[in-house]
């Protein structure tokens, strides 16, 4: 089986970059075009680089990213794991893939509507979506299954591409639960003094535990580093695909011959797109303000019922909550953070530059 997923994995592959390099084609060979058509070509053309580097950016660091999921997954959960928080975990992750995949194919739906109304109500040939060959007036019926097969392939490409957004999706929900849970665990350490055991034994034990649970915080920021490392090319080229993208689409939706049924497959891309980047700053934005949080955690742990050890427990602490402090923010390009703030400042964007342009 797994060697039938990989044989898959690798046909798409090429034949995706294919399909993107006669999109390419099309700028060379179909120059009898609409307003409309020149524009699709556009939109077409210049996103589709950008996902096929989705593609290959999860194909890259594949190694690293099941590293990183089992670290997440398994190893830091053997020592505590919230049943509570695990449930709310599995329940985002869900409504996120459905939502996300749901979103993607009703775009990819209303392109195929559009151009088949095309067909219906200009006599034009199916174009969505444009390739270098066959030619726009070629009615021949290998040109025609020529371009049945290629819808098929930008489902195809769709399809990759969805997986990627949901699997980046999936890394930022767990890691901001694994913060989650790593704040109960510190907050639960306080139930240790309530135990029957002597003073001794219970600042032993606390003093264990804690030494654990600033281990798991370790292991969780070098987590957030290696998600941060892993996915920053499809953070960074999202912005600028979102910001771009956009003003295509505006543009497109003003321009000569618009109507109804042909702003519905631009506004339901639109909305994709927008959803895509949200999902990865507005989770990524949960990661700060959860991390935030382990300096409150850790303050609240129950130190302060330490008599015997506590100069050393103060101190190792105080370490802790210096580090904890420190705020954890992923970033695209290494400059822009990934955030609530940051998302509304992406989205007023493209309005900017559309005004401007318009």
């Amino acid at each position: 089986m797994t060697n039938l997923c990989n044989l898959y994995r690798i046909i798409s592959n090429i034949i995706i970059l294919t399909f993107v390099a006669m999109e390419w084609g099309a700028f060379f060979t179909q120059n009898n075009l609409t307003e409309k058509q020149r524009i699709d070509r556009l939109i077409f053309n210049f996103t589709h680089p950008y996902l096929l580097t989705y593609i290959l950016n999860i194909e890259c660091y594949k190694e690293k990213s099941k590293l990183l999921l089992y670290t997440m997954m398994v190893t830091l959960k053997k020592v505590y794991n919230d049943v509570e928080v695990e449930k709310k975990l599995i329940k985002k992750c869900s409504f996120f893939s459905t939502t996300f995949f749901i979103a993607v194919a009703v775009s990819a739906l209303f392109f195929g509507i559009d151009a088949y109304w095309q067909v219906i109500t200009t006599g034009s040939t199916f174009i969505k979506p444009l390739t270098a060959w066959p030619d726009l007036e070629d009615r021949s019926t290998v040109a025609n299954v020529v371009r049945i097969i290629n819808y098929m392939i930008l489902f195809m490409l769709l399809t990759r591409v969805s997986g990627v957004y949901v699997t980046v999706v999936l890394f930022l929900v767990c890691l901001s639960h694994q913060y989650t849970n790593l704040n109960r665990y510190f907050f639960n350490l306080r139930n240790i003094f309530g135990e029957n055991l002597s003073q001794m034994e219970k600042e032993k034990k606390y003093e264990e535990a804690l030494t654990i649970g600033i281990e798991l915080h370790s292991q969780t920021m070098w987590c957030t580093r290696q998600c941060e490392s892993i996915f920053n090319a499809i953070f960074s080229f999202q912005i600028i695909l979102n910001v771009m993208l956009i003003v295509l689409l505006m543009l497109q939706m003003m321009s000569p011959g618009s109507s109804l049924v042909t702003a519905i497959p631009l506004v339901s891309t639109g909305v994709s797109l927008m959803y895509g980047t949200g999902f990865f700053m507005w989770n990524a934005g949960d990661i700060t303000v959860e991390a935030s949080q382990v300096a409150t955690a850790l303050y609240c742990s129950g130190w302060e019922n330490c008599h015997i050890s506590t100069l050393r427990i103060r101190h190792l602490l105080l370490m802790t909550i210096r580090q904890a402090q420190k705020p954890e923010i992923i970033k695209a390009f290494g400059l822009i953070p990934l955030s609530y703030e940051s998302y509304v400042s992406i989205v007023k964007a493209p309005y900017t530059i559309f005004s401007v342009i318009h």
